[in-house]
Order: C-alpha cells, then sequence, then structure tokens
C-alpha cells in the first residue's frame, strides 16, 4: 500500500509541486487574476486622457465576460506552464527520480490543476472586484449582474465538469507532446470535432430522410439537454477517460 499512496509522502510532494506551479505560472496567474483590476485602471486612465476625468467604460458584464476570457487563458495555458517540462529529457527525468508514487504524482497534478489554480484565480479575482466596487461607488460587482444577465453569462459560462475537461485536455496534450504542446493540443481538438461533424451530420441527415423535419431534431437536442444527468453523465465519463489517460502517460513516460 505504501508504494502506492503514504500520506506524508504525498504531503511532502504536493507542497513541493504547489512552488513549481508558483514557480512557474504564478506571474501568469497573478496577472490573469488582476485582469479586471488592469482593464479597469487603463479604462480610467483613458476616460481621464480624452475624456474630463477619471472614466471607467467598465460595467459587471464586462468584468464578467474578463474573467470568462481568463479563465480560458489558464485553461490553455496552465497545463504546459506547469506541467510541460515533464516530456523535457532532462528535467523529466529529474521528476521520474522524484520521490512519490505515479498515483502521488498523478493525484498532486490533478488537485492543483482543477481544484488549487482555479480557486485561487476566483478568490483574487472576485476579491479584487469587491475592493473596486467598495472603493468606486460607481462601479457594479460582477456577480450582481448575475440575476438580470443570468441567460447570456450561463449560456456562456463554462460549467465546472466542462471546465475540468479542458483542463484535463490540455493536460494531456501538456505530458504527451514533447513540442508545441498548446498547438497539438488545439489541432486535435479539431479533428476530433470535425470527426465528430462527419458522424452527427449523416446522422441527422438520416432523420430527415425518415421523414423527421429540422424544428424536431432541434427540439429533440434541446430536450436531450434539459435532461442534465445525462449531460453530467456523458461529461464525467469524458474527464474520467482524460484523468485515465493522463495517468497511463505518466505510467509509461521513458526517455
Amino acid at each position: 500500500m505504501n508504494e502506492i499512496f503514504n500520506f506524508k509522502r504525498f504531503g511532502t510532494y504536493f507542497i513541493a509541486d504547489i512552488k513549481g506551479c508558483y514557480r512557474n505560472y504564478g506571474l501568469s496567474l497573478i496577472l490573469l487574476s488582476l485582469s479586471g483590476v488592469i482593464y479597469y485602471i487603463i479604462s480610467g486612465l483613458i476616460g481621464t486622457i480624452i475624456g474630463e476625468g477619471w472614466e471607467t467604460l467598465i460595467s459587471g458584464i464586462t468584468t464578467l465576460l474578463i474573467f470568462i476570457a481568463s479563465s480560458l487563458a489558464i485553461v490553455i495555458s496552465m497545463p504546459h506552464k506547469c506541467y510541460g517540462h515533464i516530456t523535457d529529457r532532462r528535467m523529466g527525468a529529474s521528476y521520474i527520480l522524484l520521490p512519490a508514487s505515479t498515483f502521488e504524482k498523478f493525484l498532486s497534478m490533478i488537485i492543483n490543476s482543477i481544484v488549487v489554480i482555479p480557486a485561487v484565480f476566483c478568490s483574487i479575482f472576485l476579491g479584487a472586484d469587491a475592493i473596486l466596487a467598495a472603493l468606486d461607488k460607481e462601479y457594479v460587482f460582477c456577480l450582481t449582474e448575475l440575476s438580470s444577465n443570468i441567460d447570456i453569462i450561463m449560456s456562456m459560462l463554462t460549467p465546472l465538469d466542462d471546465f475540468a475537461g479542458g483542463i484535463l485536455t490540455f493536460l494531456l496534450g501538456a505530458v504527451y507532446f514533447r513540442k508545441h504542446k498548446i498547438a497539438k493540443t488545439i489541432l486535435v481538438m479539431i479533428c476530433a470535432g470535425f470527426l465528430f461533424s462527419t458522424i452527427a451530420i449523416p446522422v441527422t441527415m438520416n432523420m430527415i430522410g425518415l421523414g423527421y423535419d429540422a424544428a424536431y431534431i432541434g427540439d429533440f437536442t434541446v430536450n436531450i439537454q434539459r435532461f442534465g444527468w445525462i449531460d453530467m453523465a456523458i461529461d464525467l465519463t469524458i474527464v474520467t477517460a482524460l484523468a485515465v489517460l493522463v495517468y497511463c502517460r505518466l505510467k509509461t513516460i521513458k526517455f
């Protein structure tokens, strides 16, 4: 059992892993977490230069859009920055020799990628936004826009399971590809989407050929999406498969 998982060994490695992520991605994470503040300051400076004083062109919904864009940036860039070195011949060899089991390394990687880093990002971003709202009476805290723009926001925000799937997709690319990790991962995603389309389009055409009109098919698709447990089951299956692939890659990586 100790060869697979040991609490003390895992704790030591987990702390070291967090420090490594901070060293490799800390500055980028801080800048993305403060992207709302940066936009606020730049907007205010522009208003001061070309206007009659400090006036920001920012609203709660604008801040939410910045939050979403920053989240996507983290999904794409964080796995490569934090764990892309694993495929490097010199640094990867050192990673393999670290005193922790493959499962412990995998578990630490998953916790940092899906829990710790997103939690730090959300805490800093929302905390800074709340401070701005307290200091500037005309500034609207982004979360107050949830009730008035819930339909728009929910259509743009990535659900947690899809967010985890995105993180794991780029994490798999980071530990699988040796070079051009982000570009190759995006290319694979495009190819996968194309393959899915080549399967979905003939199925749709066959349904039309059987007498189902486009409106029925559209309603059918919407109704399927309304069954949250079906969508969640599919997403969880994908997330689990990606996690297994990441673990298998860590298990079999050699130099």
